[in-house]
């Protein structure tokens, strides 16, 4: 089972100047040490586990609690 990505970038960890921005699709591939397959296999599995958390916690959490408001699983344009 391979680790969960995480973006843990602290100051002092920072060289050189900060743009303000992160190339996440770029991070994503460093994390895999440029396997783009690896990285797509990676995103898939935690979208797949996400939208499993998702599905759970809209069948515990109370129609009134939420006012009404249902969860999407898929993005919609």
């Amino acid at each position: 089972m391979s680790q969960q990505l995480a973006f843990n970038i602290y100051p002092d960890d920072i060289i050189g100047p900060v743009s303000g921005e992160v190339d996440l699709a770029a991070a994503v591939l460093a994390a895999h040490d440029g396997d783009a397959l690896s990285a797509i296999r990676n995103l898939l599995a935690d979208a797949d586990f996400l939208r499993d958390q998702l599905y759970r916690a809209s069948k515990v959490m109370s129609h009134g609690m939420v006012r009404g408001w249902r969860p999407r699983y898929e993005r919609t344009a």
